[in-house]
């Protein structure tokens, strides 16, 4: 892509893990943190820097900003959702995957006296029967990952969600994998919440994650992890009323980080102003090009780019996977490796010449 507001580094393919950095990110951090603490009443000041990374969420997933609260990662705010919404349930139902990222997993497991149900790691979850074959009419919860770290696929969750709300199953769906490279609207999705982060596709760094809660199902929830964030009038100070706060923010709990978000909403900015679909539509390109001319066997991803996200999983022969760990080792390509192979993730920066030097390595050592 011909505009490149972010670090460039050559065969760079782990947008999946940690996004680039904008160009801009010390005049960021400068402009809305630390220039603003030199103020005789920051507060105020930092808090339009919360609301300005709220108003830019929303914009990126068609939210309103008063549902997007600000979360330090995804766990946090998971434990908050599911022990809300179970708190009253003496054994609730939690639907979940053995193949999502395993922060999911361990905070289900700490829902008092849940009772997990795992849809199999080899389940292919871009099938909607999948989905229906687990949904029972019995579940409290269903924890859906949109797009899944080691395999790429993508979930069909706007139906999943339908299905979820039939059956009176609460919905969170977990976005941290395909946020900032596949178009997302939870007005469309009609979902009850969605996590999600700003470190990987959305290169705003760590400690930027947030949270949706649809406004109606917000208002029924009574989280027990809270601070004075939480209260509808943080600045009261009265040790004995405390009222939550009737938006997302009662899941704010007690006092914000506000460096990170004065960083990821300069980068959201960024990508809000460059268009997901454009960045979606380049990784596809970049995508195509990069399995042309290999068998489809080498690639545990989806081959059909509808039933992915922006990640490939490249499972070569024995032989090229040695030639790409050793590359890896002299610096000469970034990746990561999991059990299904090497990830790789086109994003804004890749150009066609990392391609060349992609197929180089595989062909050539």
């Amino acid at each position: 892509m011909s505009h490149q507001p972010f670090h460039h580094l050559d065969n760079y393919w782990l947008s999946h893990s940690v996004g680039r950095p904008l160009q801009q990110t010390a005049e960021s951090l400068h402009r809305d943190y630390l220039q603003y603490w030199e103020s005789p009443e920051p507060w105020p000041l930092w808090l339009k820097t919360i609301q300005r990374f709220k108003d830019q969420v929303g914009e990126l997933i068609n939210a309103k900003p008063s549902a997007v609260c600000p979360q330090v990662n995804i766990s946090s705010g998971l434990t908050k959702l599911l022990n809300a919404i179970c708190k009253d349930r003496p054994k609730p139902k939690i639907l979940l995957s053995e193949a999502d990222f395993a922060t999911i997993s361990f905070v289900a497991k700490q829902v008092p006296n849940a009772e997990l149900h795992y849809l199999p790691a080899e389940a292919d979850v871009t099938k909607m029967s999948t989905w229906l074959d687990h949904l029972s009419d019995d579940l409290d919860v269903a924890l859906i990952t949109h797009v899944f770290s080691n395999t790429g696929m993508r979930a069909p969750v706007k139906e999943v969600v339908a299905s979820c709300r039939e059956r009176s199953i609460h919905s969170i769906i977990d976005i941290a994998q395909s946020v900032g490279i596949v178009p997302i609207d939870v007005s469309e999705w009609q979902c009850d919440a969605v996590i999600g982060t700003s470190v990987k596709w959305l290169s705003g760094g760590p400690g930027a994650a947030f949270m949706y809660v649809e406004p109606e199902f917000c208002a029924t929830l009574e989280p027990s992890d809270v601070g004075w964030f939480s209260h509808q009038n943080p600045f009261e100070f009265d040790v004995h009323n405390f009222e939550y706060d009737q938006t997302s923010h009662r899941f704010l709990g007690g006092t914000p980080s506000v460096a990170p978000f004065a960083i990821a909403a300069a980068s959201i900015a960024e990508i809000n102003q460059l268009g997901v679909a454009k960045l979606l539509a380049h990784n596809h390109e970049m995508s195509a090009l990069m399995m042309a001319d290999t068998p489809d066997s080498w690639w545990s991803s989806p081959c059909n780019p509808t039933q992915r996200g922006g990640t490939l999983i490249f499972n070569p022969p024995m032989s090229i996977a040695e030639r790409l760990l050793k590359a890896y080792q002299q610096g000469d390509i970034y990746l990561d490796q999991r059990e299904t192979g090497f990830r790789l993730s086109p994003c804004w920066s890749n150009t066609e010449e990392d391609v060349v030097r992609f197929k180089k390595i595989i062909n050539d050592g």
